[in-house]
């Protein structure tokens, strides 16, 4: 959907591993910057996922100051997401 609306995505998929997670979260950030960075509720909301959670935002605003975070509720509340951060 966000392709389809013109934005060029960059998707991140982080392992488990906290460690794993903070390494592909740091190849992803120095190879350039972005407008904005959005989490995905499953990451979020899941405690199992907490640690790598932690990482991957404290290396994100480590590596892009500044840069506004969104979060969605679902993969279908994504593009409102974005937009609502692009929009500050």
């Amino acid at each position: 959907m966000l392709r389809n609306a013109g934005f060029d995505v960059t998707v991140c998929l982080l392992p488990d591993d906290p460690a794993a997670a903070e390494t592909a979260v740091r190849d992803i950030c120095t190879d350039g910057t972005f407008d904005v960075v959005e989490i995905g509720s499953g990451l979020r909301t899941s405690h199992e996922y907490t640690l790598v959670f932690e990482r991957a935002i404290n290396t994100v605003a480590a590596l892009q100051p500044g840069i506004p975070f969104c979060f969605n509720d679902s993969p279908e509340t994504t593009f409102d997401a974005v937009r609502r951060s692009l929009a500050r």
